[in-house]
């Protein structure tokens, strides 16, 4: 079964930024989205924006209370109304445990954890590929889009490696 059909089977779909594009295929992406995470500086076409989906959340140091230009945020909001950020203390435990900011992945990732409070619960798809020795695409919307050098990804990679012991389910691989 391909890893699209496989995200789509679950009952929440969480995805982020730029998920999807013309060139990315659905078998690898499914059309499933639930929730939509996005940085707070990243302009949606319109194409995402005509998406339907449940919540937006912008992710970073809870932005809500921090982000004085909301006009990437402007028509999120208009088209979606329901929009959460994520909180402060969560943000600021993982900057020091990464000594870097996290991704928004992995900021979600734990924010559900710390809900949920276990692991086993998740399903996963489309993290860590980088560390491949392959050296895989880094996102599957976009084989242009490269790992930023602002986050730990070792670090990162560590604690999906953690929670992968606590029953995190990675869909698409086994990270090594």
């Amino acid at each position: 079964m391909a890893v699209g059909e496989l995200i789509d089977k679950h009952a929440v779909v969480i995805r982020f930024n730029n998920y999807c594009s013309e060139k990315s295929l659905q078998k690898n992406c499914g059309k499933n989205i639930n929730i939509w995470v996005k940085s707070p500086d990243f302009y949606a076409p319109d194409k995402l924006l005509g998406v339907d989906v449940g919540w937006t959340i912008i992710s970073g140091p809870d932005v809500c209370y921090t982000m004085s230009d909301w006009s990437s945020v402007k028509l999120t909001l208009e088209k979606r109304g329901k929009v959460l950020t994520t909180p402060l203390g969560l943000w600021q435990d993982l900057v020091k445990i990464l000594k870097a900011p996290p991704s928004a992945g992995l900021l979600v990732v734990m924010w559900i954890i710390q809900i949920t409070g276990k692991a086993d619960s998740l399903s996963i798809a489309g993290f860590q590929s980088f560390f491949n020795d392959k050296q895989e695409q880094y996102h599957y919307s976009s084989s242009a889009h490269k790992a930023g050098a602002r986050h730990n990804w070792k670090g990162e990679k560590k604690l999906l490696k953690i929670w992968q012991k606590e029953g995190l389910n990675f869909l698409d691989r086994e990270i090594s």
